[in-house]
């Protein structure tokens, strides 16, 4: 679905203001199996893997098309509809169906990986993330 999200975001070329601050939080598998094998010696019993510097939406899909632009709420609304006939029905809905939640009901929930990313350091991991556009190279627009 994360996908289908970014590519839809990108074939509209638009992203509302109330989603271009949306913490996306891109981790490569490898990455985060690397991090569960070495915290299996680790102190603590409860860990929570996750990218320690989540990226803007709005930064996430700029390294796909910098043509990108954030519009307001009433614009999306146009840009939606106009382009509605070159957009499949499901990406549609999908955009729709996201772009609702984050207005009427926004995420509420934060974690915190503060403890688990100490425990790494002691474990010797090396934490350096790498950029959006290494980790959606492999992204394919349809």
């Amino acid at each position: 679905v994360f996908y289908m999200l970014l590519n839809g975001f990108d074939q509209l070329g638009v992203l509302p203001e109330s989603a271009a601050d949306s913490e996306i939080d891109l981790m490569p598998v490898d990455m985060a199996a690397k991090e569960v094998l070495l915290l299996t010696k680790g102190d603590r019993n409860t860990y929570h893997i996750m990218n320690q510097n989540p990226m803007p939406l709005y930064e996430v899909l700029k390294t796909m098309n910098e043509q990108i632009e954030i519009v307001p709420e009433a614009k999306m609304a146009e840009v939606l509809f106009e382009k509605s006939d070159t957009v499949s029905t499901e990406l549609a809905g999908l955009l729709m169906d996201h772009w609702r939640r984050l207005r009427t009901d926004p995420p509420t929930i934060s974690v915190s990986n503060d403890l688990t990313i100490e425990e790494l350091k002691k474990l010797g991991m090396d934490l350096t993330m790498p950029t959006a556009k290494q980790m959606l190279k492999g992204f394919r627009k349809n």
